[in-house]
């Protein structure tokens, strides 16, 4: 089992656009074109996103157990149908982490976007108790957050 810092670790509540969101800005921050496969051009996040294939190295040093173990940890509710199907799950983890091709269907959900929501209050409270901060699962799902008891803000708006 590899290693990390708490910047670089899966934070427990955070999802995997996030989380590869933060290993892929602490490695090469200046290129917009490192985060063409988990922001889309409208400016949301890709429900099935996929690490862009210059980037791979970030990730080479994961096992296929540890890339797997990401891909079910970061689940969120439109991307259960893929990581909870045993026949599916392998072709996520690949074409997260590898940019392997994906069968028609499957293929049309890496394409689905969502809205780019967080709240002030918990990214203050990150920062202040970790250094850094992420994106949490359940603002993928609700515009409000249960914690602050407020609206969250659209990245966009």
């Amino acid at each position: 089992m590899n290693t990390y810092t708490p910047a670089q670790a899966l934070q427990p509540d955070e999802f995997l656009n996030s989380y590869l969101l933060r290993r892929i800005l602490m490695a090469e921050p200046t290129s917009p074109k490192n985060l063409s496969g988990i922001v889309a051009a409208s400016r949301s996040w890709y429900l099935l996103p996929k690490v862009p294939p210059h980037l791979g190295y970030l990730f080479a040093h994961l096992t296929y157990s540890e890339k797997l173990k990401i891909v079910i940890d970061t689940t969120n509710i439109w991307t259960m149908e893929f990581t909870n199907n045993p026949f599916y799950l392998p072709r996520a983890c690949a074409a997260v982490f590898e940019g392997a091709q994906l069968t028609t269907s499957f293929a049309r959900a890496t394409g689905w976007t969502t809205p780019i929501h967080y709240c002030p209050g918990c990214f203050m409270a990150q920062l202040e108790q970790f250094g850094f901060v992420w994106f949490k699962r359940d603002w993928l799902i609700s515009s409000r957050c249960e914690k602050h008891v407020r609206r969250q803000i659209n990245c966009y708006q």
